[in-house]
């Protein structure tokens, strides 16, 4: 995980967003085949593997943000919303910065729908609040641990990549469906 922090954004990016998109197929296989078997226990089988996916994918995003960090000893705190992204605009480092804190809770959105996949209405409201959870968690630890800036510029990057996880995912289950629809229709015409 700590190489792909040096790769270039549009690497890191590509490979999160090709791993993500495998996540979902691989739910909508599995939903199929239980589907077309009854099998509930499948089903059950997906919802704990995505749960164990995203207590590892928070995992690590609280090693890099947390755990993997020395004591300053200062509180340091930045509360004024868009300021360091402003700056991102300029400056390379923080844009960089800025773009990870972004990709890094992709996972955390395509993991929630997953687990939320049931729940149509309230699904995105839920995966979206655990992804700002899971980033005012890690703001807080880094403040009261004096383990580096705490910003509202990373809740917020954080949430939005959170978003973007969820949009992915619920665009990857529109076109599978659309595929898979256009299949069966497909096959009952050569019936």
């Amino acid at each position: 995980m700590s190489r792909l922090l040096y790769l270039p954004l549009s690497k890191t990016f590509f490979i999160i967003f090709i791993a993500c998109v495998l996540w979902v197929a691989a739910g909508i296989i599995i939903r199929k085949f239980s589907e077309k078997r009854n099998f509930s226990r499948f089903e059950m089988i997906w919802k704990i593997l995505n749960i164990a996916a995203l207590i590892c994918v928070s995992m690590v995003i609280l090693h890099f943000t947390v755990f993997n960090r020395t004591p300053t000893g200062v509180h340091r705190l930045a509360l004024r919303p868009y300021d360091t992204i402003r700056m991102a605009i300029h400056y390379g480092e923080y844009r960089r910065e800025k773009l990870l804190n972004v990709f890094a809770y992709i996972p955390v959105g395509v993991t929630s729908s997953c687990i939320f996949e049931k729940k149509k209405r309230s699904m995105p409201a839920a995966a979206v609040s655990i992804g700002f959870i899971l980033s005012v968690v890690s703001e807080c630890a880094q403040y009261f641990g004096t383990l580096g800036l705490a910003e509202t510029d990373d809740v917020i990057a954080n949430t939005a990549g959170t978003a973007i996880g969820v949009l992915i995912y619920v665009m990857c289950v529109k076109i599978f469906l659309a595929l898979s629809n256009f299949n069966a229709k497909k096959n009952d015409a050569k019936k």
